[in-house]
């Protein structure tokens, strides 16, 4: 029952026709449980745990926390940018992971105190290179020397299975 306060002093009632709802909605999955055989019934649910595993990127790795925009538009591009964002760091695992089958690596020693992992993830692949430095010595806004420290072996590899040259990093 519904009521409609834009009136003052007038009251309107609406009863819906649930039946005829409730009908079309058992008809429906009536024909959805005749038409999708057992084993596939279970498959939109079969990936959540990487559609979880990808939310908490958001949330934890890339700190995407709420704001609060008044454009659609604005909402729009923040969105994708987060989309973006979990889609190159899952292409970045995915690579990482194809080329160490490829190349018959079982597994890197990308966790704390040099454990190995068998999947590495996007948030252990940055922090591989967190602790690498690059020092100019200046002159009278001449530069004199560049201190570059040395790629680890770690980095080394984790370089040669995203198939980027070392020399970037030079």
């Amino acid at each position: 029952m519904f009521e409609n306060p834009s009136r003052l002093g007038q009251t309107s009632q609406h009863h819906p026709d649930h039946r005829h709802i409730d009908d079309e909605f058992a008809g429906l999955a009536l024909a959805l449980v005749i038409a999708i055989e057992p084993t596939k019934a279970a498959q939109p649910t079969k990936h959540q745990l990487h559609l979880e595993k990808r939310h908490f990127l958001c949330k934890s790795v890339l700190e995407i926390s709420p704001v609060f925009l008044k454009n659609n538009d604005r909402i729009e591009t923040l969105m994708f940018i987060y989309f973006v964002a979990q889609l190159v760091a899952a292409l970045i695992e995915r690579a990482i992971r194809q080329n160490m089958a490829r190349r018959q690596i079982k597994a890197l020693p990308i966790l704390p105190e040099g454990r190995y992992s068998k999947t590495p993830s996007w948030a252990q692949i940055p922090e591989a290179f967190a602790l690498r430095a690059k020092h100019e010595l200046y002159e009278n806004d001449r530069l004199i020397q560049v201190f570059i420290d040395p790629l680890t072996e770690l980095q080394q590899t984790l370089l040669q299975l995203l198939e980027i040259d070392a020399t970037v990093y030079r």
